[in-house]
C-alpha cells in the first residue's frame, strides 16, 4: 500500500482524486471488527481528513 501511495503522491492529483485513490487503498485493508459499529475504513478516512486540515499540501511534509 505504501508503494501505491508513493506513486499517487508523485502524480499531480487534485483533492478529490487523491481522496478517491486513498479510499481505494484503505478499502483493501482488513477490518478486524467488521460488522460492529464504525468501520475501520471510516476511521482511516477521518484520520486523512484531519491530516489534510493540518497539512493542506503534502509537500509541506518534506520541509
Amino acid at each position: 500500500m505504501i508503494k501505491k501511495l508513493n506513486r499517487i503522491v508523485g502524480k499531480r492529483l487534485n483533492k478529490k482524486e487523491f481522496d478517491l485513490e486513498c479510499y481505494g487503498c484503505f478499502s483493501k485493508i482488513y477490518d478486524p471488527i467488521n460488522g460492529r459499529g464504525i468501520q475501520f475504513l471510516d476511521y482511516l478516512m477521518s484520520g486523512l481528513a484531519v491530516f489534510s486540515l493540518k497539512y493542506p499540501s503534502l509537500l509541506e511534509l518534506t520541509q
